[in-house]
């Protein structure tokens, strides 16, 4: 599984999965607010079609909460992915763990995916690039090894881009360091 920091648009990413982090919340953070106003269905409308679900309850951002949207018309990746994280004030890396695992563990049952993730700027904030890379990377590394609840065969993803956080030596130590963990973690299951 490769792991890549890509700098561009994330609407623009082909691939199988995108996935879009999701604090519980009466309105999305500007990572999803502004792109999901790019695909409002009128230019004076300004409300599209992840915000239509938000108000209608269909997204509540609630820890470990998985929305698929699967061929969302607006965006080159196939399915979209909304993830909640729960409250932001009692938001810890072990809660952002737990809530990732499921939510790999939902889209990781085929061969040749890809995934890019777009993190919410507070998960940042709170957890740090360098922690919250490791523990993406680790959490991703060991979520597709083994079943899912449905007894399906899990399989890592090709590639996993990570949009938001910025391209450093740091970040890349912080990433293998996460796969190396994971790794170490799956053989110690055996």
């Amino acid at each position: 599984m490769n792991f890549t920091m890509p700098l561009g648009a994330l609407g623009a990413t082909k691939g199988t999965w995108t996935l879009l982090t999701h604090f519980e919340a009466k309105k999305f953070s500007p990572h999803i607010g502004i792109m999901d106003e790019c695909f409002a269905d009128h230019e004076e409308q300004k409300v599209g079609p992840l915000t239509r679900m938000l108000k209608a309850g269909e997204i509540t951002g609630e820890l470990g909460e998985v929305v698929i949207v699967r061929n969302f018309p607006h965006l080159a990746t196939r399915h979209l992915v909304i993830l909640g994280l729960g409250q932001s004030d009692a938001f810890t890396l072990d809660r952002f763990a737990e809530a990732l695992d499921a939510a790999v563990r939902k889209i990781a049952d085929k061969q040749n995916q890809t995934l890019a993730i777009s993190f919410d700027y507070v998960v940042m904030e709170k957890l740090g690039e360098a922690a919250a890379l490791k523990r993406v990377a680790e959490v991703v590394t060991i979520s597709c090894a083994g079943k899912n609840d449905q007894g399906k065969s899990l399989v890592p993803f090709s590639e996993v881009r990570l949009f938001g956080p910025i391209p450093s030596p740091e970040n890349e130590n912080a990433i293998k360091l996460g796969v190396a963990r994971g790794r170490a973690a799956i053989e110690s299951r055996r």
